[in-house]
Protein backbone atom coordinates (compact mmCIF):
# COMPACT_ATOMS: atom_id res chain seq x y z
CA UNK A 1 0.00 0.00 0.00
CA UNK A 2 3.32 2.19 0.68
CA UNK A 3 4.76 1.62 -2.57
CA UNK A 4 1.07 2.61 -3.94
CA UNK A 5 0.52 5.40 -2.27
CA UNK A 6 4.15 6.83 -3.31
CA UNK A 7 2.99 6.13 -7.00
CA UNK A 8 0.31 8.22 -6.76
CA UNK A 9 1.67 10.83 -5.35
CA UNK A 10 4.33 10.60 -7.40
CA UNK A 11 2.29 10.76 -10.71
CA UNK A 12 0.20 13.33 -9.37
CA UNK A 13 3.05 15.54 -8.95
CA UNK A 14 4.11 15.16 -11.96
CA UNK A 15 0.66 16.00 -13.82
CA UNK A 16 0.35 19.09 -11.58
CA UNK A 17 3.94 20.06 -12.86
CA UNK A 18 3.33 19.95 -16.60
CA UNK A 19 0.19 21.48 -15.78
CA UNK A 20 1.74 24.38 -14.11
CA UNK A 21 4.36 24.24 -17.51
CA UNK A 22 2.13 24.04 -20.24
CA UNK A 23 -0.23 26.53 -18.51
CA UNK A 24 2.23 29.37 -18.17
CA UNK A 25 3.42 31.55 -21.35
CA UNK A 26 5.55 30.44 -23.55
CA UNK A 27 8.33 32.56 -22.72
CA UNK A 28 10.79 31.21 -24.73
CA UNK A 29 9.10 31.42 -27.97
CA UNK A 30 8.31 34.57 -30.09
CA UNK A 31 4.85 35.91 -31.20
CA UNK A 32 3.06 38.81 -32.04
CA UNK A 33 5.30 41.74 -32.62
CA UNK A 34 8.12 39.79 -32.01
CA UNK A 35 8.16 38.09 -35.15
CA UNK A 36 9.06 39.22 -38.35
CA UNK A 37 8.50 37.39 -41.94
CA UNK A 38 10.61 39.58 -44.61
CA UNK A 39 10.95 38.19 -48.08
CA UNK A 40 11.06 38.14 -52.01
CA UNK A 41 9.67 36.43 -54.72
CA UNK A 42 9.04 36.30 -58.54
CA UNK A 43 6.61 33.61 -60.54
CA UNK A 44 5.61 33.78 -64.02
CA UNK A 45 4.99 31.87 -67.50
CA UNK A 46 6.17 32.21 -70.54
CA UNK A 47 6.44 31.32 -73.90
CA UNK A 48 8.14 32.09 -77.57
CA UNK A 49 6.60 33.19 -80.90
CA UNK A 50 7.59 29.55 -82.09
CA UNK A 51 6.15 27.76 -79.31
CA UNK A 52 7.02 26.04 -76.46
CA UNK A 53 8.56 27.49 -73.38
CA UNK A 54 10.09 30.94 -72.98
CA UNK A 55 14.07 31.43 -73.77
CA UNK A 56 16.16 33.52 -71.35
CA UNK A 57 19.75 34.47 -72.53
CA UNK A 58 22.84 35.35 -71.05
CA UNK A 59 26.39 36.59 -71.74
CA UNK A 60 29.07 34.09 -70.75
CA UNK A 61 31.15 34.60 -67.66
CA UNK A 62 29.52 37.61 -65.85
CA UNK A 63 27.36 37.81 -62.78
CA UNK A 64 24.00 39.02 -62.83
CA UNK A 65 20.86 38.93 -65.07
CA UNK A 66 21.40 41.70 -67.37
CA UNK A 67 18.36 43.46 -69.18
CA UNK A 68 15.94 41.25 -66.54
CA UNK A 69 12.76 42.48 -68.03
CA UNK A 70 10.97 39.28 -69.50
CA UNK A 71 14.38 37.54 -69.06
CA UNK A 72 13.37 35.43 -66.34
CA UNK A 73 12.30 31.94 -66.89
CA UNK A 74 12.08 30.29 -63.57
CA UNK A 75 10.17 30.33 -60.31
CA UNK A 76 12.65 32.50 -57.55
CA UNK A 77 11.91 33.13 -53.86
CA UNK A 78 13.70 34.07 -50.07
CA UNK A 79 11.31 33.64 -47.03
CA UNK A 80 13.36 35.19 -44.44
CA UNK A 81 11.92 34.84 -40.46
CA UNK A 82 13.46 37.19 -37.98
CA UNK A 83 12.49 36.87 -34.00
CA UNK A 84 13.38 39.45 -31.24
CA UNK A 85 14.81 37.58 -28.31
CA UNK A 86 15.08 40.79 -26.61
CA UNK A 87 13.13 43.76 -29.26
CA UNK A 88 15.32 47.68 -29.27
CA UNK A 89 13.07 50.35 -27.51
CA UNK A 90 13.85 53.43 -25.90
CA UNK A 91 14.79 54.36 -23.10
CA UNK A 92 16.20 50.64 -23.78
CA UNK A 93 17.66 50.34 -27.21
CA UNK A 94 19.38 46.71 -26.30
CA UNK A 95 18.32 43.96 -28.69
CA UNK A 96 18.56 40.36 -29.51
CA UNK A 97 17.35 38.18 -32.52
CA UNK A 98 18.13 35.53 -34.86
CA UNK A 99 17.46 35.12 -38.52
CA UNK A 100 16.86 32.32 -41.25
CA UNK A 101 16.18 33.25 -45.20
CA UNK A 102 15.49 30.21 -47.00
CA UNK A 103 15.77 30.25 -50.59
CA UNK A 104 13.78 28.08 -53.40
CA UNK A 105 14.25 27.78 -57.10
CA UNK A 106 12.17 25.44 -58.78
CA UNK A 107 11.62 25.76 -62.79
CA UNK A 108 7.98 25.77 -62.63
CA UNK A 109 7.01 22.92 -64.88
CA UNK A 110 4.68 21.14 -63.07
CA UNK A 111 2.45 21.43 -60.50
CA UNK A 112 3.61 19.23 -57.96
CA UNK A 113 7.35 20.07 -58.36
CA UNK A 114 9.82 19.07 -56.04
CA UNK A 115 11.58 21.81 -53.92
CA UNK A 116 14.48 19.27 -52.72
CA UNK A 117 16.90 19.98 -55.47
CA UNK A 118 16.15 24.10 -55.31
CA UNK A 119 16.07 24.45 -51.51
CA UNK A 120 18.90 26.64 -49.87
CA UNK A 121 19.87 28.32 -46.30
CA UNK A 122 21.58 31.96 -47.69
CA UNK A 123 21.46 33.49 -43.87
CA UNK A 124 21.49 32.04 -40.24
CA UNK A 125 22.62 34.01 -38.29
CA UNK A 126 22.39 35.67 -34.13
CA UNK A 127 22.55 39.32 -33.75
CA UNK A 128 23.19 41.49 -30.36
CA UNK A 129 23.79 45.10 -30.26
CA UNK A 130 23.74 48.31 -28.01
CA UNK A 131 24.44 46.91 -24.88
CA UNK A 132 24.29 48.79 -22.40
CA UNK A 133 24.70 51.30 -24.33
CA UNK A 134 27.51 50.62 -26.11
CA UNK A 135 27.06 51.38 -30.27
CA UNK A 136 27.99 48.45 -31.13
CA UNK A 137 26.60 45.11 -32.50
CA UNK A 138 27.75 41.92 -33.13
CA UNK A 139 26.88 38.97 -35.38
CA UNK A 140 27.67 35.44 -35.68
CA UNK A 141 26.29 32.83 -38.31
CA UNK A 142 25.98 32.79 -42.01
CA UNK A 143 24.49 35.84 -44.33
CA UNK A 144 24.48 37.89 -47.31
CA UNK A 145 26.99 40.42 -46.31
CA UNK A 146 26.35 42.92 -49.32
CA UNK A 147 25.71 46.37 -50.46
CA UNK A 148 24.34 47.90 -53.53
CA UNK A 149 21.82 46.00 -56.20
CA UNK A 150 21.59 47.00 -59.72
CA UNK A 151 18.29 46.51 -60.75
CA UNK A 152 18.06 46.25 -63.82
CA UNK A 153 20.76 43.40 -64.16
CA UNK A 154 19.55 41.76 -60.64
CA UNK A 155 23.35 42.03 -59.49
CA UNK A 156 25.20 42.86 -55.99
CA UNK A 157 27.88 44.70 -57.52
CA UNK A 158 29.35 46.38 -54.55
CA UNK A 159 30.60 44.64 -51.09
CA UNK A 160 29.86 41.48 -51.52
CA UNK A 161 31.24 39.49 -49.10
CA UNK A 162 28.32 36.63 -48.31
CA UNK A 163 29.62 34.07 -46.33
CA UNK A 164 29.80 32.39 -42.79
CA UNK A 165 31.92 33.84 -39.86
CA UNK A 166 31.41 36.79 -37.54
CA UNK A 167 31.53 40.62 -36.94
CA UNK A 168 31.41 43.77 -35.15
CA UNK A 169 29.30 46.35 -36.19
CA UNK A 170 29.55 50.08 -35.61
CA UNK A 171 32.46 50.97 -34.26
CA UNK A 172 33.13 54.19 -33.88
CA UNK A 173 35.99 56.55 -36.08
CA UNK A 174 36.08 60.05 -37.07
CA UNK A 175 34.67 58.63 -40.56
CA UNK A 176 31.61 57.18 -39.29
CA UNK A 177 30.81 53.81 -37.57
CA UNK A 178 33.54 51.10 -39.07
CA UNK A 179 32.14 47.31 -39.40
CA UNK A 180 34.70 44.67 -39.23
CA UNK A 181 34.20 40.88 -40.23
CA UNK A 182 35.57 37.76 -40.47
CA UNK A 183 34.00 35.26 -43.27
CA UNK A 184 34.81 32.08 -44.84
CA UNK A 185 33.63 30.23 -47.79
CA UNK A 186 34.15 26.93 -49.59
CA UNK A 187 32.76 28.07 -52.87
CA UNK A 188 30.99 25.41 -55.60
CA UNK A 189 33.56 22.89 -56.92
CA UNK A 190 35.85 23.45 -53.62
CA UNK A 191 38.57 20.61 -53.58
CA UNK A 192 39.25 18.31 -50.64
CA UNK A 193 43.17 18.60 -49.11
CA UNK A 194 44.63 16.64 -46.18
CA UNK A 195 43.41 19.26 -44.02
CA UNK A 196 39.71 19.54 -45.21
CA UNK A 197 38.28 21.14 -48.31
CA UNK A 198 39.43 24.18 -50.04
CA UNK A 199 38.43 27.24 -48.81
CA UNK A 200 38.91 31.26 -48.34
CA UNK A 201 39.23 33.17 -45.31
CA UNK A 202 38.51 36.69 -45.60
CA UNK A 203 39.07 39.60 -43.39
CA UNK A 204 36.72 42.66 -44.71
CA UNK A 205 36.37 46.37 -43.26
CA UNK A 206 33.89 48.30 -44.54
CA UNK A 207 33.03 52.68 -43.90
CA UNK A 208 29.17 53.79 -45.06
CA UNK A 209 27.44 57.27 -45.62
CA UNK A 210 30.64 59.01 -45.29
CA UNK A 211 28.76 62.55 -45.44
CA UNK A 212 30.31 65.03 -48.23
CA UNK A 213 27.13 67.16 -48.47
CA UNK A 214 23.25 66.91 -47.30
CA UNK A 215 23.03 64.69 -50.46
CA UNK A 216 26.66 63.42 -51.10
CA UNK A 217 28.13 60.29 -49.28
CA UNK A 218 31.00 57.94 -49.62
CA UNK A 219 31.46 54.36 -49.15
CA UNK A 220 34.47 52.58 -48.82
CA UNK A 221 35.15 48.77 -48.95
CA UNK A 222 38.41 47.03 -48.38
CA UNK A 223 39.30 43.39 -47.77
CA UNK A 224 42.18 40.45 -47.65
CA UNK A 225 41.54 36.77 -48.40
CA UNK A 226 43.61 33.85 -48.16
CA UNK A 227 43.09 29.88 -49.27
CA UNK A 228 45.79 27.71 -47.59
CA UNK A 229 47.63 25.31 -50.03
CA UNK A 230 47.93 21.81 -50.02
CA UNK A 231 47.48 18.04 -52.03
CA UNK A 232 44.21 17.38 -53.15
CA UNK A 233 43.19 13.89 -52.56
CA UNK A 234 43.21 11.90 -55.51
CA UNK A 235 46.08 13.90 -56.55
CA UNK A 236 47.67 16.63 -57.70
CA UNK A 237 47.56 20.18 -55.23
CA UNK A 238 46.50 23.23 -54.68
CA UNK A 239 48.81 26.08 -54.29
CA UNK A 240 48.17 28.67 -51.12
CA UNK A 241 47.12 32.28 -52.52
CA UNK A 242 45.80 35.61 -51.47
CA UNK A 243 44.12 38.18 -52.25
CA UNK A 244 42.59 42.01 -52.17
CA UNK A 245 39.74 44.04 -52.76
CA UNK A 246 39.09 47.56 -52.43
CA UNK A 247 36.44 49.86 -53.52
CA UNK A 248 35.16 53.44 -53.38
CA UNK A 249 31.40 54.76 -54.28
CA UNK A 250 29.84 57.92 -54.78
CA UNK A 251 26.19 58.23 -53.69
CA UNK A 252 24.28 61.36 -54.95
CA UNK A 253 20.60 62.07 -53.70
CA UNK A 254 17.79 62.50 -56.15
CA UNK A 255 14.48 63.05 -56.25
CA UNK A 256 12.65 59.98 -56.53
CA UNK A 257 16.21 58.12 -56.52
CA UNK A 258 20.11 58.29 -56.40
CA UNK A 259 22.74 58.62 -58.77
CA UNK A 260 25.62 55.43 -57.76
CA UNK A 261 29.28 55.66 -58.84
CA UNK A 262 31.57 52.81 -57.82
CA UNK A 263 35.13 51.80 -58.56
CA UNK A 264 36.36 48.49 -57.22
CA UNK A 265 39.69 46.60 -57.56
CA UNK A 266 40.18 43.07 -56.98
CA UNK A 267 43.28 41.04 -57.26
CA UNK A 268 44.48 37.51 -56.56
CA UNK A 269 42.01 35.19 -55.25
CA UNK A 270 39.86 37.63 -54.86
CA UNK A 271 39.55 39.23 -58.42
CA UNK A 272 36.18 37.93 -58.75
CA UNK A 273 34.84 40.28 -55.95
CA UNK A 274 33.11 37.50 -54.56
CA UNK A 275 34.02 35.24 -51.97
CA UNK A 276 31.93 32.19 -53.23
CA UNK A 277 34.62 30.77 -55.93
CA UNK A 278 32.18 30.70 -58.50
CA UNK A 279 32.96 33.35 -60.30
CA UNK A 280 36.36 32.27 -61.46
CA UNK A 281 38.01 32.99 -57.91
CA UNK A 282 38.83 29.66 -56.98
CA UNK A 283 42.85 28.41 -57.08
CA UNK A 284 43.32 25.29 -59.50
CA UNK A 285 45.39 22.27 -59.42
CA UNK A 286 48.65 22.92 -61.29
CA UNK A 287 48.50 26.75 -60.57
CA UNK A 288 51.58 28.40 -59.38
CA UNK A 289 51.61 30.34 -56.61
CA UNK A 290 52.90 33.63 -58.41
CA UNK A 291 50.04 32.69 -61.25
CA UNK A 292 47.52 32.46 -58.50
CA UNK A 293 47.94 35.65 -57.39
CA UNK A 294 48.65 37.77 -60.73
CA UNK A 295 44.66 37.69 -61.12
CA UNK A 296 43.09 40.98 -61.42
CA UNK A 297 39.97 42.75 -62.25
CA UNK A 298 38.78 46.50 -62.53
CA UNK A 299 35.04 46.97 -62.04
CA UNK A 300 33.07 50.55 -62.84
CA UNK A 301 29.35 50.49 -62.33
CA UNK A 302 27.01 53.61 -63.05
CA UNK A 303 23.91 52.87 -61.28
CA UNK A 304 20.96 55.36 -61.61
CA UNK A 305 17.42 55.71 -60.47
CA UNK A 306 15.42 58.97 -60.26
CA UNK A 307 11.26 60.13 -60.02
CA UNK A 308 11.91 63.91 -61.34
CA UNK A 309 7.53 63.78 -62.33
CA UNK A 310 5.12 61.88 -60.69
CA UNK A 311 4.33 60.02 -63.78
CA UNK A 312 7.69 59.38 -64.98
CA UNK A 313 10.29 57.10 -63.49
CA UNK A 314 13.69 56.22 -64.94
CA UNK A 315 16.25 53.65 -63.89
CA UNK A 316 20.14 53.48 -66.05
CA UNK A 317 22.92 51.24 -65.72
CA UNK A 318 26.63 50.95 -67.01
CA UNK A 319 28.79 48.72 -65.90
CA UNK A 320 32.91 48.05 -67.50
CA UNK A 321 34.95 45.28 -66.35
CA UNK A 322 37.97 43.94 -67.32
CA UNK A 323 40.07 40.91 -66.03
CA UNK A 324 42.72 38.25 -66.18
CA UNK A 325 41.92 34.56 -63.53
CA UNK A 326 45.53 33.85 -63.31
CA UNK A 327 44.63 30.42 -64.47
CA UNK A 328 48.04 28.68 -66.47
CA UNK A 329 46.31 29.95 -69.67
CA UNK A 330 45.93 33.54 -68.77
CA UNK A 331 42.53 33.69 -69.07
CA UNK A 332 41.25 37.24 -69.57
CA UNK A 333 38.19 39.40 -70.88
CA UNK A 334 36.34 42.19 -70.58
CA UNK A 335 32.32 43.28 -70.28
CA UNK A 336 30.39 46.31 -71.29
CA UNK A 337 27.04 47.20 -70.89
CA UNK A 338 24.26 49.64 -71.02
CA UNK A 339 20.41 49.88 -69.91
CA UNK A 340 18.01 51.66 -69.36
CA UNK A 341 14.17 51.16 -68.23
CA UNK A 342 11.35 54.23 -68.40
CA UNK A 343 8.57 53.45 -66.74
CA UNK A 344 5.21 55.92 -67.45
CA UNK A 345 2.79 55.52 -64.35
CA UNK A 346 -1.11 55.90 -65.80
CA UNK A 347 -2.26 56.50 -62.69
CA UNK A 348 -1.82 55.00 -58.97
CA UNK A 349 -2.01 51.43 -60.71
CA UNK A 350 -1.54 50.84 -63.63
CA UNK A 351 2.06 51.65 -65.65
CA UNK A 352 4.41 50.76 -68.42
CA UNK A 353 7.59 49.16 -68.31
CA UNK A 354 10.18 49.49 -71.35
CA UNK A 355 13.59 48.57 -71.18
CA UNK A 356 16.97 48.08 -73.78
CA UNK A 357 20.15 46.82 -73.00
CA UNK A 358 22.87 46.28 -75.32
CA UNK A 359 25.94 44.36 -74.11
CA UNK A 360 29.60 43.27 -75.08
CA UNK A 361 31.78 40.35 -73.96
CA UNK A 362 35.30 39.88 -75.33
CA UNK A 363 37.07 36.47 -74.42
CA UNK A 364 40.00 35.04 -75.45
CA UNK A 365 40.26 32.81 -78.12
CA UNK A 366 36.49 33.91 -79.53
CA UNK A 367 34.44 36.64 -81.22
CA UNK A 368 33.17 39.45 -78.85
CA UNK A 369 29.43 37.52 -77.89
CA UNK A 370 26.53 40.76 -78.01
CA UNK A 371 23.60 40.72 -76.28
CA UNK A 372 20.35 43.20 -77.72
CA UNK A 373 16.89 43.04 -75.49
CA UNK A 374 14.19 45.13 -76.23
CA UNK A 375 10.92 44.27 -73.58
CA UNK A 376 7.82 46.09 -72.90
CA UNK A 377 5.87 45.51 -69.68
CA UNK A 378 2.33 46.94 -69.10
CA UNK A 379 1.96 46.91 -65.54
CA UNK A 380 -0.10 46.60 -62.22
CA UNK A 381 1.70 48.40 -58.73
CA UNK A 382 1.06 48.88 -55.53
CA UNK A 383 2.02 52.48 -55.71
CA UNK A 384 3.48 54.90 -58.65
CA UNK A 385 7.30 54.39 -57.67
CA UNK A 386 10.17 52.75 -59.12
CA UNK A 387 11.18 50.14 -56.53
CA UNK A 388 7.29 49.88 -55.29
CA UNK A 389 6.71 45.80 -54.93
CA UNK A 390 4.14 43.99 -55.40
CA UNK A 391 3.68 44.40 -59.01
CA UNK A 392 2.16 42.33 -61.85
CA UNK A 393 3.29 42.69 -65.25
CA UNK A 394 2.67 40.92 -68.48
CA UNK A 395 5.64 41.72 -71.17
CA UNK A 396 7.03 40.87 -74.84
CA UNK A 397 10.55 41.03 -75.02
CA UNK A 398 12.80 40.21 -78.28
CA UNK A 399 16.40 39.43 -77.93
CA UNK A 400 17.51 40.21 -81.28
CA UNK A 401 18.79 37.74 -84.04
CA UNK A 402 17.67 35.05 -80.71
CA UNK A 403 14.01 34.96 -80.01
CA UNK A 404 10.91 36.57 -79.26
CA UNK A 405 9.42 36.17 -75.75
CA UNK A 406 6.12 37.10 -74.46
CA UNK A 407 4.55 35.89 -70.96
CA UNK A 408 3.07 37.08 -67.45
CA UNK A 409 5.11 37.58 -64.11
CA UNK A 410 4.82 38.29 -60.78
CA UNK A 411 7.15 40.09 -58.40
CA UNK A 412 7.36 41.08 -54.84
CA UNK A 413 9.69 41.79 -52.06
CA UNK A 414 8.47 42.95 -48.42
Amino acid sequence: MKIRRKKEILLGSLFILFSLIYSLPPCWAVSGSDFEYHGYFRAGSGSTLHGGDQLCFQQPAIPGNEFRLGNECSIYGEAALTAWHLKAAEPKPDYFKSNVRISYAPQGVTTNESLAPSLGLPEAYIEAGNLNGSPLSYWVGKRFYRDAYLNIDDFFYFADASGSGAGVKSIPTPLGGLDLAILTESGIGALPVQYGRSRILFFDARIFGVKITQTDLLDFWAGYGAVSGGNVTGGGSIPGATGAVIGVKYDHQLKGGWNRISLLRGSGVMQGLTLNGTFLGNPNPGNSYDTQNSAGRWRVVEDLSLQPFSFIGIQFAGIYETWKTGSADSYSGKWTSLAIRPTYYINDYYSVDIEGGYSWVTLPGSDTTQLTRVAIAPTIHIKPEILARPVLRIFLADTFGKETSYGVQGEVWF
